[in-house]
């Protein structure tokens, strides 16, 4: 359902699904980026501390990080998707209101 006023340029539309797919891809780019994040972090840290004896573990640590907040992303974005298909599905979608590019009237309604 989408509707458009003319003029306003607004839209009312229903998301009533999500691809389950797309939410796996999704959460799992997220999930190895976050990991990527934490493991320079983490191996910054090492390298301020100057302490080489868990260097070894700290290298393994920046591969390892990403993969695994890569295959929890993935799973909490299947879990994510498939809740919020179970919910759209018993209440009928979410609706949102969108202005489309823009709009003239910046005042909230």
């Amino acid at each position: 359902m989408l509707a458009f006023e003319v003029g306003k340029r607004e839209s009312n539309m229903v998301l009533r699904r999500l691809k389950i797919m797309s939410a796996v891809r999704f959460g799992g780019v997220a999930g190895v980026m976050l990991g990527l994040c934490m493991g320079v972090f983490l191996l910054g840290a090492s390298l301020l501390r100057r302490d080489v004896s868990g260097f070894r573990g700290v290298i393994a640590m920046v591969v390892m990080l990403p993969a695994v907040y890569g295959i929890a992303g993935a799973l909490l974005g299947l879990g994510g998707a498939f809740t919020f298909n179970v919910a759209a599905r018993v209440a009928g979608g979410l609706h949102i209101d969108a202005t489309l590019g823009d709009a003239e009237d910046k005042s909230p309604s």
